[in-house]
């Protein structure tokens, strides 16, 4: 072999070679981001400031997600617990015992001795949001109300067809207005529930098709938050809409409960 073909076959080898220790080097650089990241995003969850649960008494309780196998509970002594159904092998409860983290940013984190899977954040007055940090769909859950709500909870709405009782979600709306005569009781990407002070109303709002479908789930939305039966919902004043550019074969009409009577 030619002197030039070994030095060539040399050069090539050596760039292989280089090429290997380069990228060798890049995995090392993204394993040590990541481990910062981790380490950084446990220092948020167990060095906030705000660990007492004193002056967030809202938190307290049993909260279901949807699914109904698992739940989360809060307690006033700054302890909490995930408990979730196996369904699995065993197919029985198992539940984890964890202490309660605040941080500056109104996440709560329920850290056991594994460390704190996901955070939960407050979405409406009767449900919290767990967000596992990766992107994905928050899961919901909604507060457990066996043995109802007190009654210095609630505040009387004096509607048309009579008083009702209901949840004070005033205390912790989702969002509201600087003259807080609009009150912003749910927030989600399916649907918007809204409460006007000036007449006492109420508006369901339909943010993605279809109409019927999303109407029904901000519906039970309603009762949940207000915590009040369908009979005592169709007391209120409740309108339900969508706007044209989400629906537009139901856009333009208001629409009253779907299970009152004598309503569409």
């Amino acid at each position: 072999m030619r002197r030039h073909e070994l030095q060539a076959s040399s050069n090539g080898e050596n760039g292989s070679r280089n090429c290997c220790v380069d990228e060798l080097s890049v995995i090392r650089r993204t394993v040590t981001i990541i481990w910062c990241v981790l380490c950084g995003f446990t220092l948020l969850a167990s060095g906030s400031d705000g660990a007492d649960i004193k002056g967030n008494e809202w938190l307290i309780g049993r909260w279901v997600a949807k699914d109904g196998i698992q739940f989360v509970e809060f307690f006033a002594d700054n302890r909490c617990a995930r408990t979730q159904f196996d369904t699995g092998g065993k197919g029985a409860w198992i539940t984890i015992q964890g202490t309660i983290r605040l941080d500056t940013l109104g996440e709560v984190f329920c850290e056991c001795k594994q460390g704190s899977s996901g955070f939960y954040t407050r979405r409406a007055p009767n449900t919290i949001a767990l967000d596992y940090g990766m992107g994905g769909e928050p899961e919901l859950f909604h507060r457990a109300t066996a043995g109802g709500t007190r009654t210095a909870d609630r505040f009387i709405i004096h509607a048309p067809k009579g008083d009702v009782a209901v949840v004070d979600f005033r205390k912790h709306p989702a969002l509201v207005t600087q003259d807080r005569q609009t009150v912003v009781i749910e927030n989600q990407k399916d649907f918007q529930i809204v409460f006007y002070v000036a007449d006492s109303s109420f508006v369901i709002s339909g943010n993605v098709k279809p109409f019927p479908v999303v109407r029904k789930e901000g519906e039970a939305a309603f009762l949940r938050d207000l915590g009040i039966s369908q009979n005592e919902a169709c007391k209120l004043s409740v309108y339900e809409a969508t706007p044209v550019r989400v629906d537009p074969q139901y856009a333009g009409r208001s629409f009253r409960l779907s299970f009152c009577t004598g309503t569409p």
